[in-house]
This record gives structure tokens, C-alpha cells and sequence, in this order.
């Protein structure tokens, strides 16, 4: 399977969400997010056979460039895709770093790219604010106790 990686474009983002259903992610599916990536960072797409099958974001962060985003969907994992994302978002940076991932695959893959781990990454959840609040800060103890 040939695979071309390249910059995403507005045109990209249900090939994108798409991938992010496939990987049984909800990050890509969110298009305001997407577009968030793509006007402050790096969004790459990889397609094959004339489909979306990965994506890639990265923003620069304190002279540091984050991985954000990188998904491949399962039935294209494990050949090359996802290191091809993340050259495409990652050229010209030397200093990179992401928060978290869960796969084996993931985790060896940022390695070799040259990536550490900087802080944990804690996934909340619970019913929705509306905009502006209310809320009430908490510590990271006690984010993690209610983890």
C-alpha cells in the first residue's frame, strides 16, 4: 500500500474523523478542535488508495513541539503510516515531546522519534459547563483521586 502524507486542508476534516472513529477516538471528530490544530500548529493527513487513513497534529509549546494527535486506522497500523505523520509534523523540530499514549506500538514509535514524556495526561469527565462557568479549581490530588 502506498502511502502519501501530506498537509490537511478544511476538505480533510471527515476523512479525519473518519480515521478517529476507526481508532475509537473522538479527538478528530471535534471540527472546531481540528481547526484549532491546523491555525496554530501542524495537521498532516495519510492517504491511501485514495482514502484518509492517518492523521498527525503537533503545536509549538514553550520551544517545544507537542504531539497532539496521531492516529492510523487499525486495519493500515504497522506499516509505516504513523512514522511518516509524524516526520511530516515534526520536520524542522528537534526539541518534541508528547503526554500519553496506551499503545505499545505508540509508545516505541515516539521513542524513536525522539520524544519523552513530559507530565501525565488525566481524562475527566462529567456533564458539560456551559461557557464561562460555573466551575471550581481542584487540585491535581484531587483530579486524580476522583480518576
Amino acid at each position: 500500500m502506498s502511502t502519501h502524507v501530506r498537509d490537511a486542508t478544511e476538505d480533510d476534516l471527515p476523512g479525519i474523523a473518519e480515521v478517529s472513529v476507526a481508532s475509537d477516538t473522538d479527538s478528530g471528530t471535534d471540527v472546531e478542535y481540528v481547526r484549532h490544530l491546523m491555525h496554530d500548529g501542524t495537521v498532516a493527513v495519510a492517504i491511501a488508495n485514495g482514502r484518509p487513513i492517518g492523521f498527525a497534529a503537533a503545536l509549538p509549546v514553550g520551544g517545544v513541539t507537542m504531539l497532539a494527535d496521531l492516529f492510523v486506522r487499525p486495519d493500515a497500523q504497522s506499516a509505516g503510516a504513523g512514522r511518516r505523520l509524524l516526520d511530516h509534523v515534526f520536520a524542522g523540530s528537534t526539541n518534541r515531546m508528547t503526554c500519553a499514549s496506551h499503545d505499545p506500538r505508540a509508545i516505541a514509535l515516539y521513542t524513536r522519534a525522539g520524544m519523552t514524556v513530559r507530565w501525565a495526561v488525566l481524562y475527566l469527565s462529567g456533564p458539560a459547563l456551559p461557557p464561562g462557568g460555573p466551575a471550581s479549581p481542584i487540585t491535581t490530588e484531587q483530579a486524580a483521586a476522583r480518576e
